[in-house]
């Protein structure tokens, strides 16, 4: 089976990261009709709020998610 990796990159996201792995896991469906398997990976970059725990909860219970948690914001031209 083929495989694609989506990368995300978060910030704050605790209000939008449930809405939006809920459409991925559509996507992923749509995907493996066509032969190919597909798994998240979210970019966290420091967030302040419960993006952090949202994305380790994500990551626990679907194999699909991965994570990455930033220490702090490094932003995108540091």
């Amino acid at each position: 089976m083929r495989q694609i990796g989506v990368i995300v990159p978060v910030f704050n996201e605790e209000l939008s990261i449930h809405s939006f792995f809920s459409e991925f896991l559509i996507f992923k469906k749509s995907l493996q009709e066509k032969g190919y398997e597909a798994v998240v990976l979210f970019v966290d970059d420091g967030s302040k709020d419960l993006t952090p725990k949202i994305l380790k909860d994500l990551s626990e219970q679907n194999l699909c998610c991965k994570s990455i948690v930033l220490s702090r914001n490094f932003g995108k031209e540091a």
